[in-house]
């Protein structure tokens, strides 16, 4: 069987961990596959690829709000090329499997798609049914939708294979950035209300958070450092200091058999000596925290993520001074959001001397808890097809003083640039009276950020700066360090 897998252009920031271990596992039983991308442009879009490869089955792992780009090219793709299945996976199709409803999708997949996508392929082509397969939704042929329970997470992560690393080489900025993308275990044992772990944990039956063995991720280490040449690991696991115990198994190994720096994600409040020494004697060079909010209120009463500011800075400072750049991940725009509450998320990151923000805009993803109270609160009438492409451009809710609150997330980046600024506009910004002079000197501000936004002259905050450690590196090239400002996007987001 041959399986095209689309992908958008803001998925292919970096290697799709999900999609290529899928491709792997159908490349292991004999199959063909090929992955294409969608301009952004829709003027821009062709089919000419995809047909020319002549699929069997056509896949798109699929996230919300970019849900009606990708059905839109399937049916530019079915009108002219209709003799092939249609199936869906990812996280939107996963919350609301009632999207196979939507018309020119043949089968939905709800949680880890790794065997159930095997499952359906090999029926196919064998000419068996294929609307039993565990773990799918099914549009049968009288147009009515059958169910299939749920099949239980796989609890042994090294039966999987390898994701098709492969894939970079069909796409020239991540073949030539040194940087890779993997994943040591799956899953997080949290219960932010904004995010997905805590609606995916019941999906499906089994232990949620799982670990592959030392010695399988090492394997992989090797496999994109000596096959592919890459120079620095960027682990993508929710929160890599989750555990350890088993950090003080693998990071050894990891520094004697590997040696190259590494990023990992964190979470500042389970960050100790120990384990902050262990990450730099074992060349972590960047390390991501979820900040979220300036305001343990927001934090607490809201987002339900109980880490006081205290343990932000304890955590920056554990980090800096073993010589670990910060990057925080920062949300705007939820439930609950003042321009006070939002100032001060910025003012969070300067007490921690943050390298790197990362800004994201809340989107109201239904089935989240966050989402839930979003409607409840009367901040959030849309439905889900209006929910924006992308977490970084605009805040959504229909907050008092949207306007104020979506232009300090934008000038975030600029601010931490420049502390004296802020601290010279936060006063005006914060008081209402003083606001309406506030707004033309923000918009200032704003029109400086975009001009200089890449410049020399730009502090530490300054977007995408590639790691120092990487920079440093005379294996990596300079087409590839110069792309990885892209990438890194969303390696840290």
């Amino acid at each position: 069987m041959r399986i095209a897998f689309i992908l958008d252009n803001i998925i292919l920031g970096q290697e799709p961990l999900g999609v290529t271990t899928m491709g792997a596992i159908l490349k292991k039983h004999g199959h063909t596959v090929d992955y294409f991308d969608i301009p952004r442009d829709r003027a821009h879009w062709s089919t000419d690829a995809v047909a020319k490869f002549q699929p069997d089955v056509v896949g798109y792992s699929i996230s919300t709000g970019l849900h009606n780009r990708y059905m839109a090219y399937n049916r530019l793709l079915k009108s002219k090329h209709p003799n092939y299945h249609t199936i869906v996976g990812g996280p939107h199709p996963s919350y609301f499997p009632d999207f196979l409803k939507t018309d020119t999708i043949d089968f939905l997949c709800v949680g880890e798609g790794e065997w159930p996508m095997l499952e359906l392929v090999e029926a196919l082509e064998h000419g068996k049914s294929p609307y039993e397969v565990a773990g799918l939704h099914v549009k049968m042929p009288d147009g009515s939708i059958r169910a299939n329970p749920p099949r239980a997470y796989e609890q042994n992560l090294d039966a999987l294979p390898f994701p098709d690393h492969s894939f970079i080489l069909k796409f020239p900025h991540l073949r030539d950035s040194p940087i890779a993308y993997l994943m040591a275990g799956r899953g997080c044992p949290y219960n932010c209300t904004f995010c997905f772990n805590h609606v995916a944990i019941d999906l499906q039956a089994g232990r949620y958070t799982r670990y592959r063995s030392p010695e399988n991720v090492i394997e992989e280490c090797l496999e994109l450092r000596d096959r592919f040449g890459k120079r620095y690991m960027a682990f993508q696991d929710d929160t890599f200091s989750l555990n350890f115990r088993y950090l003080e198994k693998l990071l050894p190994i990891y520094k004697e058999q590997v040696g190259l720096p590494y990023l990992a994600h964190l979470r500042a409040d389970n960050l100790t000596e120990r384990m902050a020494d262990l990450l730099a004697e074992t060349h972590c060079k960047r390390a991501v925290i979820g900040l979220e909010n300036g305001t343990f209120d927001i934090r607490h009463k809201i987002l339900d993520k109980k880490i006081t500011n205290e343990e932000f800075i304890r955590c920056a400072e554990l980090l800096h001074d073993r010589g670990i750049e910060l990057v925080t991940q920062n949300m705007f725009g939820v439930p609950g959001e003042t321009v006070e509450t939002a100032l001060s998320t910025i003012e969070l990151n300067i007490q921690c001397k943050t390298d790197i923000m990362v800004l994201h805009f809340f989107q109201p993803y239904p089935g989240t808890d966050l989402a839930r109270m979003s409607s409840e609160m009367g901040l959030w009438e849309g439905t889900v097809d209006d929910i924006p492409e992308s977490n970084h451009w605009f805040v959504v809710l229909n907050l008092r003083d949207k306007e104020v609150i979506d232009l300090v997330g934008k000038l975030s980046y600029f601010l931490l640039d420049y502390p004296k600024v802020f601290g010279y506009l936060k006063p005006l910004i914060a008081h209402p009276v003083t606001r309406k002079i506030a707004l033309p000197l923000l918009k200032l501000c704003r029109v400086v950020d975009q001009k200089t936004l890449y410049s020399k002259s730009r502090g530490v905050g300054c977007r995408w700066h590639p790691p120092k450690a990487v920079m440093a590196a005379p294996e990596a090239t300079s087409t590839g360090a110069a792309r990885m400002m892209d990438s890194d996007l969303c390696t840290v987001a």
